[in-house]
């Protein structure tokens, strides 16, 4: 749930809604939003590409910020 917290404190709760929506149903996505994967496929890459298009991050940056967030919160 902290990282759901995370995502839309970054982008706001409608880029949350629709990251939500685009990992759901791809054709949510536009084309021109389709980031290439190696493979072309998976639900980890509707994922990584729903990151970038929704919500301008991507799987790492999403980590670090998550865990930057837990360090902030047990200190």
């Amino acid at each position: 749930m902290l990282v759901v917290r995370t995502l839309a404190e970054h982008d706001g709760v409608p880029s949350l809604v629709r990251f939500y929506r685009e990992v759901a149903d791809p054709s949510e996505r536009s084309r021109a939003d389709i980031v290439p994967t190696p493979d072309g496929g998976g639900d980890q890459h509707a994922v990584d590409q729903a990151l970038v298009s929704a919500l301008n991050t991507n799987r790492a940056a999403l980590v670090r910020d998550w865990r930057a967030r837990v360090a902030r919160l047990v200190s």
